[in-house]
């Protein structure tokens, strides 16, 4: 058995067989790549191969091209063939909304190079005459969607790997990631351990126990996933497009002269590791008609054939889930140097390659070819990776992927604000993010319009207990504060002020407001899915005398919003005068102890015990404010041109991309500092522009046009205000002439700014 490596790849599936054959690629070859028994024998084998061009996240649009733009070039690498095909794919469905919404998708994927055409009933019966197209309302055709051949994939990149001095080893199952002084150490397997620098978990469901050995708990689980095959059907082409409907929950393709018909069916079966056999291997779980009974239903309408076509196989395959629908990609923090390539979420054939390029990339600590903040792991709440959560959560996420959210899922409620009973009774439109409850807009108010009206005439309370928060205490929390965020005031006692912390590349890492509660401690305050980021930029160094708390369940956060705010507070203040912009004090309120922080020009957040969260809102209802809810508060942002972490400042969009470095001091040291200050080569991709548009509504993502080019998207949208809606968007190269979409129609020139304003 191999007794070192620099790097370990857990997982010889298609995932981390790419990461493998990138690492060696980049130019290292000490890698070990680890399989519990064959080459793609876990998920891979009975993946249905199919690859989907169009995707509406840019992300996720640039990591099928990148694999579609390498398959030439691995197969001549390796060898090895994997049936690439170009079929086309349609996309049909039966719901109205379904097929309004498609009507926007040709012009935003032409924007980004990737052909697509709307097709009314007759064009879908026309590309897939096996089908009934009774009811239906249309669809799209993607010409250059297609299928390759899953496990040949998986062992083209392990050849190619192994060519290049990487060692596969078979039949070396993982039975613990070895940790000391919270760092990866190497692996412990049935053949004996190996020593690393860096391991790479792309072991499928797998994964959740693997990483349970070093204390790590996943949000992943497997779920039962089910597809049947035809027998061979006479006249079927081979070239038959393949199909896909989110709304009736069925996808497939020509198979062997036969269909692939696959479905997502609602409250799918969970499937931990632990409940598998020990050998399974190129295996499959019992066949379970009773479950996919509705799914049949609507196969058997749709396609006629299948009264005279007999079934020859069933195949019941798990395949692992998030709770987001999304893969999870990225290094944790505890235990460094354990970088996760897994969570495929039946993506893993088309987006392997990318997962594969940016995993090298960050194990290398080179800098990403693309921006994959969103998929980090980070993203996720601590009790998220609980088995009764994830049982749960991943029963009704393949559905909920493909037909959107259950409002009234067993899930929800999970975290509630101290007001959340307010918010009901005012009739709140709620949404949940990283388990928080968050009002979206309340009814009482009649519209979301009439609370941006109040925000921008009167006066808005707007509950923001949902935030991350850490608390920073001891004799050293100013210093770790001016250590990590070179922010303009951050050296007052009575700070407060937006303290982006950054890498030592200029990256945004996180953006809190930071908020002095007295000599000896800091609160700060991110998105609700900002603490794994905030955890991540604030790590004291050893000689700093602080401690770290999460503080979430402890301080409700309320901002009072709009020109009348100020003479409001000065109503219930005990004490006066009111801090100064960018200030904050201990405050003896009317209503309760607390800390009054002036934000910005007409936007205060009053900081309280969240068990005088009620009383303090009560006042503050007594007094004229209304409530508002996150569309409101994110348009106010976006006027102000905030870029929000993880969205609009990244690490890979750092600080000068966003136009943060007005708000830095320079002339002090802090992390980051070199990066942003000309010392170092580096400068942004692209920058952060800040801007309106003339239309009704846009949507996050819509790709931004220079003289029809697609130059780069919208990072962030608001309401519109008066006639225009203000956006901050992504763009490379010059700011002039750029237009976006809405709708799926150009709608005009970006107006404003030609920067954020911080």
């Amino acid at each position: 058995m191999i007794e070192r490596a620099d790097v370990v790849v857990i997982g010889a599936g298609v995932v981390g067989a790419s990461v493998a054959w990138h690492l060696a690629q980049a130019g290292n070859s000490d890698v070990v790549l680890l399989e519990r028994s064959k080459i793609g024998s876990g998920t891979t084998w009975h993946a249905a191969g199919n690859m989907e061009t169009w995707r509406a996240d840019p992300l996720l649009g640039d990591m099928v091209d990148y694999t579609v733009r390498l398959f030439p070039e691995l197969e001549a690498d390796s060898g090895v063939a994997f049936g690439w095909r170009q079929t086309g794919r349609v996309h049909f469905t039966a719901d109205p909304r379904v097929m309004e919404s498609y009507r926007a998708i040709p012009a935003r994927a032409r924007a980004r190079g990737v052909e697509v055409e709307l097709l009314d009933a007759g064009g879908v019966g026309e590309k897939l005459p096996i089908l009934s197209i009774d009811g239906l309302e249309g669809g799209l055709w993607t010409p250059n969607d297609g299928r390759v051949d899953p496990t040949n994939l998986a062992t083209a990149y392990a050849r190619g790997a192994t060519k290049r001095g990487v060692r596969l080893v078979e039949g070396a199952p993982v039975t613990r990631i070895l940790v000391a002084d919270g760092r990866v150490t190497g692996v412990e397997t049935a053949q004996g351990p190996i020593r690393c620098e860096a391991v790479v978990l792309a072991g499928g469901l797998w994964s959740t126990s693997i990483a349970r050995s070093c204390g790590v708990a996943l949000p992943l689980v497997g779920v039962q996933h089910f597809y049947l095959l035809t027998k061979a059907i006479e006249g079927l082409s081979r070239d038959l497009p393949l199909f896909l409907s989110y709304d009736e929950l069925l996808y497939g393709r020509e198979d062997v002269g036969g269909l692939l018909l696959g479905v997502f069916d609602k409250n799918a079966i969970p499937v931990e590791a632990e409940d598998l056999p020990g050998d399974f291997s190129f295996a499959l779980l019992d066949e379970d008609w009773e479950q996919i009974a509705p799914n049949l239903e609507i196969l058997q309408r749709r396609f006629p054939l299948l009264a005279t076509t007999g079934i020859r196989a069933h195949v019941n395959g798990p395949e692992s889930f998030t709770p987001d629908g999304n893969m999870l990609l990225g290094e944790l923090d505890e235990p460094s140097g354990l970088h996760l390539a897994c969570g495929m979420n039946s993506n893993g054939i088309a987006l392997a390659a990318g997962v594969g390029l940016l995993t090298a990339e960050r194990v290398l600590g080179r800098p990403s070819s693309l921006d994959a903040t969103r998929l980090d792991p980070r993203r996720f709440a601590g009790f998220q990776g609980g088995r009764r959560y994830r049982h749960a959560r991943m029963s009704e996420i393949p559905t909920a992927v493909c037909i959107g959210e259950d409002a009234a899922s067993p899930l929800r409620g999970i975290r509630r604000s101290p007001l959340h009973a307010r918010h009901v009774a005012d009739g709140a439109v709620l949404e949940a993010v990283a388990g928080h409850e968050r009002p979206l807009w309340f009814a009482a108010n009649g519209s979301v319009e009439a609370e941006l009206e109040a925000a921008r005439e009167a006066v808005v309370r707007i509950d923001r207990s949902a935030d991350a928060k850490l608390l920073l205490a001891g004799p050293d929390a100013g210093v770790v504060v001016r250590r990590l965020s070179g922010a303009v005031g951050v050296d007052r006692d009575d700070a407060a002020v937006l303290a982006p912390m950054l890498d030592a590349r200029g990256g945004v890492v996180a953006c809190p407001w930071a908020v002095r509660l007295d000599a000896a401690s800091w609160l700060l305050l991110a998105d609700p899915d900002g603490l794994g980021w905030l955890r991540r930029a604030v790590q004291p160094l050893p000689t700093e005398r602080v401690a770290v708390v999460d503080a979430g369940a402890q301080w409700a956060a309320l901002d009072l919003v709009g020109p009348a705010a100020e003479a409001l507070l000065a109503r219930v203040a005990d004490d006066a005068p009111l801090p100064m912009p960018g200030r904050a004090r201990g405050a003896g309120l009317a209503l309760g102890q607390g800390v009054i922080a002036h934000l910005a020009e007409a936007h205060w957040r009053l900081l309280v015990p969240a068990d005088m969260a009620v009383h303090v809102d009560e006042a503050l209802r007594r007094e004229g404010a209304r409530p508002a809810g996150h569309l409101v508060d994110e348009t106010l942002r976006i006027l102000a041109g905030r870029p929000r972490a993880g969205i609009d400042a990244t690490p890979v969009h750092g600080a000068l991309a966003a136009g943060l470095v007005g708000s830095l001091e320079l002339g002090r040291d802090f992390v980051g500092r070199a990066a942003v200050a000309g010392e170092g080569d580096s400068a942004p991709r692209a920058r952060l522009v800040a801007a309106r548009v003339e239309a009704a509504a846009i949507e996050p993502l819509e790709p931004v046009l220079r003289r029809g080019e697609n130059v780069g998207w919208i990072s962030s949208a608001g309401l519109a205000v008066d006639g225009r809606v203000p956006v901050l968007a992504l763009v490379e190269g010059p700011l002039d002439g750029l237009e976006t979409l809405a709708a799926g129609e150009k709608v005009g020139r970006l107006v404003g700014p030609s920067r954020s304003r911080h």
